[in-house]
């Protein structure tokens, strides 16, 4: 690789693919007219004091907040509600007869997983926002 090339590729050089990369890379350690141009470049204090500057100046990322997956969970359950509202009011309900076993037992498992459904969409938009 020439050293005209190489100057192109550095300029892009976090945009390469990893092959190109490599090569960069194998050119700096082979190279031996930028080993003699750069042998003694050293960075100024003026760089340093600004690189430390700018590195303590950032200040770390915050936790993320609870709140949006809180209030996604929120508007869930009310879609969730009210889509059982307007369920209940367009599919008949039947006589209470042989049905109360059934409706007794079947209404607390769809809702138990319909709360757990929820729940789980909950932990699962926490997680990926965590991440």
């Amino acid at each position: 690789m020439s050293c005209a090339s190489f100057a192109e590729l550095l300029l892009d050089y976090a945009d390469l693919p990893a092959q190109e990369r490599d090569a960069v890379d194998l050119h700096l350690t082979q190279c031996v007219a930028l080993t003699e141009q750069f042998s003694g470049v050293q960075p100024s204090e003026l760089f340093h004091s600004r690189l430390h500057a700018v590195t303590t100046s950032r200040s770390p990322l915050s936790a993320p907040s609870f709140l949006p997956e809180l209030l996604d969970l929120i508007g869930v359950a009310g879609i969730v509600l009210a889509l059982s509202l307007v369920l209940r009011k367009v599919v008949p309900i039947p006589e209470v007869t042989d049905f109360v076993p059934i409706v007794g037992i079947v209404l607390p498992v769809c809702a138990g997983l319909a709360l757990f459904g929820i729940a789980w969409l909950g932990v699962r938009v926490y997680a990926e926002f965590k991440s």
